[in-house]
């Protein structure tokens, strides 16, 4: 199983949307956080889209994102 990992770290959260960069990836990929709202396996993101926007996050909070595939 592939896997990466960004970090959001409170000073890179300052409004309610934030995008995470995949990058270039086949086959189908998914996200988990380790805080709401994103803290549940996410909804598949196609192969071959690069980001994916987030929205819901909350100003000084710090969020660690993995982003993994089957």
């Amino acid at each position: 199983m592939a896997s990466s990992q960004v970090t959001l770290t409170p000073s890179n959260v300052q409004s309610a949307t934030a995008t995470l960069a995949i990058g270039i990836h086949t086959g189908v990929w998914y996200y988990k956080a380790n805080a709401a709202p994103h803290n549940n396996c996410s909804s598949a993101v196609s192969a071959g889209i690069a980001t994916q926007n987030l929205t819901g996050l909350s100003g000084n909070t710090s969020y660690t994102y993995k982003a993994y595939s089957d």
